[in-house]
């Protein structure tokens, strides 16, 4: 009995490792990306970069919405004899929404070229828009492998696209090519490479999927909208709950802030990714869980997850606080050392993330979306009615402040119906 229990503790710490190190792996190369990004570009167009990566934020979020989170859901759940089958369906899926935003965002450029033909954002808009489909296919692929419970897969993708991402960068310095477009175009490059290796080790039957699942590629995307319709209404709200403020600070005060928003924003990333990396890890197993032995094992489950997500969260802040600012000197040369002060405020909103994080998850795995949809809807509220307040009398502070209000919103909101998803028995959740 012990060592079955300490073989299961090795397992899932092995596992928990490793996707740790892959989602280190990816946001250190996303970091390091940023980091080069905003001491080589002005700070006018590194905020025209942060306000364009905050529409790939929003455009991403249907995408996550109608694939990712429901392949992480229903894979576990309803496909788990035909996994191969089934994430080929999801590649055909892929191509469809990913063509369609692409195209989107490419005519929205354009005419929004019409009116402000000078504006540092058409360019960084342009690359993003011939990127985004590139750059989504390594996040499926990294995803795909979370279903199948082998984050060592996704870490190998993870190293590939870091290398080849700063290497390219450092190559683009090197040429005197770094620009808007180029930093897009070469995400979207290396994301292309590191996502023709994956398919290869991960073998998605791709060519027959379509006849070969059980439900049929119809089937399997009317599944995913059925779960992913809350998400997609989230995505919104999300978006609105957080990123927008990059639009408001770029409306009221300019370029220059909102790079040097984004600036500070880059120290409380990676402890995001982390967070993200265990969501991914967790969601699959705790939906799995649920499938396999009802809403008792949730039960345990979320208080765990919440204590190790905020534990996460809590060390971090403290360590943001005493080495942010020598750090920001030195990657930054000095660039940004007039707003320091803002750390703490950024570092505080992932703190209070991490307080909801398991309900969150339960929730997820209770097939529960339009309960989370309903929490940002309270969140983007305060931000639009406080938020943009908060922008216009205060400046940065006031964006700071405002995003802690905003999460401090939708905290209670999660937990209240968490409880009282909690209370239910697993017959009574409707799935």
């Amino acid at each position: 009995m012990v060592t079955a229990v300490v073989n299961l503790w090795y397992r899932w710490g092995l596992k928990a490792g490793l996707s740790t190190a892959d989602q280190g792996l990816f946001s250190g190369a996303n970091f390091a990306f940023n980091i080069l990004l905003a001491r080589w570009l002005t700070p006018a167009e590194y905020g025209a970069f942060a306000v364009a990566f905050s529409i790939f934020l929003f455009m991403s979020g249907f995408y996550n919405a109608l694939l990712l989170e429901p392949m992480s859901v229903l894979g576990p759940a309803n496909h788990r004899y035909h996994l191969k089958q089934y994430l080929g369906c999801l590649i055909w899926i892929h191509g469809g929404i990913t063509l369609g935003l692409a195209v989107l965002l490419l005519i929205g450029t354009r005419l929004f070229s019409l009116f402000a033909a000078q504006s540092p954002i058409i360019s960084a808009l342009f690359g993003l828009g011939i990127a985004l489909p590139f750059i989504l296919f390594l996040w499926f692929f990294r995803r795909a492998f979370y279903i199948e419970h082998d984050p060592m897969g996704a870490l190998s993708g993870s190293l590939l696209y870091g290398s080849l991402l700063i290497i390219g960068l450092i190559i683009l310095k090197t040429l005197h090519m770094i620009s808007l477009i180029t930093a897009f175009l070469l995400m979207g490059l290396v994301s292309m490479i590191a996502s023709g290796i994956l398919f290869f080790r991960l073998k998605p039957n791709f060519i027959n999927s379509y006849v070969m699942v059980n439900a049929g590629l119809k089937v399997v995307f009317r599944e995913n909208w059925h779960y992913g319709r809350w998400v997609v209404g989230t995505t919104f709200v999300y978006w609105l709950s957080g990123n927008v403020y990059y639009i408001f600070i770029a409306g009221f005060l300019g370029f220059e802030e909102t790079g040097a928003l984004r600036a500070l924003q880059n120290f409380v990333l990676p402890l995001t990714q982390v967070m993200t990396a265990l969501g991914l890890l967790l969601l699959p197993w705790v939906s799995g869980r649920f499938a396999n032995e009802g809403l008792d094992s949730l039960k345990r489950d979320v208080p765990k997850i919440t204590t190790l997500i905020t534990g996460l969260a809590v060390a971090y802040f403290f360590g943001v606080s005493i080495l942010g600012e020598p750090l920001i000197r030195l990657l930054y040369d000095g660039k940004y050392s007039a707003f320091i002060w803002l750390l703490p405020y950024l570092a505080a909103a992932p703190l209070i993330s991490a307080l909801g994080s398991g309900c969150q998850l339960g929730l997820k795995a209770v097939q529960a979306p339009w309960a989370i949809f309903i929490a940002y809807c309270v969140s983007a509220a305060v931000t639009v009615s406080l938020g943009a307040v908060f922008v216009h009398l205060w400046g940065l502070k006031g964006a700071a402040i405002g995003g802690l209000f905003s999460l401090g919103s939708q905290f209670p909101v999660i937990v209240w119906y968490w409880k009282r998803m909690a209370n239910k028995k697993t017959d009574e959740i409707p799935i």
